[in-house]
C-alpha cells in the first residue's frame, strides 16, 4: 500500500476557495458586475459563469432554489404573458415617462437594426443588380 497523500484536484482547489475565501467570492461577486454592466446582453455569459461556479463547488441548481416546474404548461404560458405584459409597460408607460424627463427620441430599434440592415439590404441589392450606383442609395437612405 502506498503512503501517498491523496492529490486534491484543480476543481475541488477551485471550489474549495470559492466557498471558503471572501475575497475570491468578491472577485467572482466584481466580475459578474462588471459583466452586467459591460456587455449589452449578458443572459448567456450569466449563465455560464453561474454553471461553472456551481460546478466547481460541486454543487447543484437545487442547492440555489432551482427546481423543475410542476407543470410545464402552466410556466411556459406564465412566461409568455409576463414577456407580453413587460413589454406593454415598457412601451406604454416606461418610453414615454422617459421620453419626456430626457427629452431625446428613445427609438431603440434603429441602434437594434440598422447596423445589420445596411449590410443584408446592400447584399440583397448587390446580388439581383450590379450597379454599385443603387447599392449606395440604399445605404445613404438607411444611414
Amino acid at each position: 500500500m502506498d503512503n501517498q497523500p491523496e492529490s486534491i484536484s484543480l476543481r475541488d482547489r477551485f471550489g474549495a476557495l470559492l466557498r471558503d475565501n471572501r475575497l475570491a467570492i468578491a472577485v467572482e461577486l466584481l466580475l459578474v458586475i462588471l459583466l452586467v454592466a459591460r456587455v449589452r446582453n449578458a443572459s448567456i455569459l450569466l449563465l455560464l459563469i453561474s454553471w461553472l461556479s456551481l460546478w466547481l463547488r460541486r454543487s447543484g441548481w437545487k442547492n440555489i432554489g432551482m427546481s423543475r416546474p410542476l407543470n410545464w404548461r402552466n410556466t411556459i404560458l406564465a412566461g409568455i404573458c409576463i414577456g407580453i405584459l413587460y413589454q406593454l409597460f415598457s412601451i406604454g408607460v416606461l418610453v414615454p415617462v422617459l421620453h419626456r424627463l430626457t427629452n431625446t427620441s428613445l427609438d431603440l430599434i434603429d441602434e437594434l437594426i440598422k447596423p445589420r440592415t445596411n449590410s443584408v439590404i446592400a447584399i440583397a441589392i448587390q446580388k439581383r443588380t450590379s450597379k454599385s450606383s443603387r447599392i449606395q442609395v440604399v445605404q445613404e437612405t438607411i444611414r
